[in-house]
């Protein structure tokens, strides 16, 4: 099963979904990813340029919970996090839904999710929906947007690249140099 075929399961229940958005993320308007639904489903999925021609993709889409233990004082209190990401087989980093276009999404595996979430542990379709759409709109809630941010940070790291190169600088920026843009962006729309 593919991303497209899940969030095209028939009967999913929109009141399961939003709850997990408000429980997980603490999202106050989930309403706003019907829109994110209604676009992925007008998107026909496009197998990446990379993946053409393979019986299997060499990446598929996961979801992790972490566990997060709260301030000194409070260790009996934790919290959980979920974090959907792209794992290449025989690899042991993850990469980001973020900053994948839309379309290519809609095309990647979602077995290993619903094989563990949904058979081992219970989860329903709408919330593993729910935990993955959180991560795919991290930089937009538009396929166009995503696509923007992918070019924008394309464009940020060819000329940190020209810069290093020049000599202009001498070492790559940090995280906040290159993202910083963006997770101000968050943080204004909190």
């Amino acid at each position: 099963m593919n991303l497209q075929q899940l969030i095209s399961l028939p009967d999913l229940d929109f009141a399961v979904f939003a709850e997990a958005l408000r429980e997980a993320y603490d999202v106050e308007q989930p309403e706003e990813y019907l829109s994110v639904l209604q676009e992925m489903f007008m998107l026909t999925p496009r197998i990446p340029d990379d993946e053409k021609d393979k019986p299997v993709f060499k990446y598929t889409m996961n979801l992790y919970k972490d566990v997060i233990p709260m301030d000194e004082g409070e260790e009996d209190y934790v919290d959980y996090v979920y974090d959907c990401s792209l794992k290449r087989e025989g690899d042991d980093i993850s990469y980001s839904t973020g900053l994948v276009p839309w379309d290519a999404l809609l095309a990647y595996s979602v077995d290993d999710i619903v094989k563990e979430w949904v058979y081992k542990e219970g989860m329903m379709e709408e919330e593993i929906i729910a935990h993955i759409l959180y991560d795919v709109t991290f930089y937009s809630m538009t396929s166009a947007g995503t696509n923007e941010a992918i070019a924008d940070l394309a464009e940020r790291l060819a000329q940190v690249k020209r810069d290093v190169a020049s000599g202009e600088i001498e070492n790559y920026p940090t995280h906040e140099d290159v993202f910083g843009k963006y997770e101000e962006t968050e943080n204004e729309n909190e």
